[in-house]
């Protein structure tokens, strides 16, 4: 991989910056050095796949993963100890610990990594024919599909995926899936302003939780959960990067360019 400079996260006047790495993906096998940056565990998983080209971008996002955090733990890709909680969530635990997400959608990858907390990073692709009121009517808190409801057509699948990149987000983040109930998070979206209330059953305190949410032309909705110790109106930083990494990709490939479309 050539250098293993790292990457600074470390505290700076009490922030913790979050990376969130963008990464469009191709069909085609890593290169040989990527290959060999993955476990014998994530090698055999990639056997669990008939289609090559689904085995190949589940490769793809392996490596990158490990490309990613080796910046940001100061080690080779193939030095990471990455290990999975009782409830599945992933978390390196070697040569330091780290906080990280991924999602992908189509092509599109996601990769967010902080020392801050607790992380979640939800990235979809808006898919028009999605049944998206009666997803929001059985899964979605009642307030939250009366809103969608009260929209014009046009503008129901868009806000239904504000929602449900939030939702994903937030529950990545604490690791225990959408499982717990998606209406037990209820997201008020005014604006560019995102307000959270969470169902005492989750034990979560609102304001501990930092949530941004950006959109692409491309037709993706992306959402990024994140708990922080800051004061509430103090925010963690994030800084996007695109990457292009033909070591993993095969190919020199642009990833979707997103914008801000709201925050907490």
């Amino acid at each position: 991989m050539g250098s293993t400079a790292m990457i600074n996260t470390e505290k700076t006047n009490g922030l913790q910056p979050v990376t969130l790495y963008l990464l469009a993906l191709s069909e085609q096998l890593p290169a040989e050095e990527a290959l060999g940056w993955l476990s014998a565990s994530e090698r055999h998983q990639a056997e669990n796949f008939s289609r090559e080209a689904s085995r190949n971008r589940y490769l793809q996002v392996r490596a990158a993963v490990r490309y990613c955090l080796a910046q940001h733990a100061g080690c080779t890709p193939q030095q990471l100890v990455i290990e999975r909680s009782e409830a599945g969530k992933p978390q390196l635990v070697a040569p330091r610990p780290l906080f990280f997400s991924i999602s992908h959608s189509d092509d599109q990858l996601a990769i967010a990594i902080t020392t801050a907390g607790d992380i979640g990073i939800d990235l979809e692709r808006i898919a028009a024919r999605r049944p998206c009121a009666a997803i929001a009517e059985r899964y979605f808190h009642p307030h939250e599909t009366d809103k969608l409801q009260q929209l014009p057509a046009a503008e129901q699948t868009p806000f239904f995926f504000d929602l449900w990149t939030l939702k994903e987000a937030f529950f990545k983040a604490i690791g225990t899936g959408i499982s717990s109930g998606l209406d037990k998070a209820r997201f008020t979206l005014t604006g560019e302003s995102i307000t959270a209330t969470f169902d005492p059953s989750l034990h979560e305190t609102e304001t501990h939780w930092q949530f941004q949410q950006w959109s692409s032309g491309a037709g993706y909705k992306m959402a990024l959960a994140l708990r922080h110790p800051l004061p509430p109106l103090v925010k963690q930083p994030v800084q996007l990067q695109w990457l292009q990494l033909p070591v993993v990709t095969g190919q020199q490939i642009q990833a979707a360019t997103f914008s801000e479309s709201a925050a907490t």
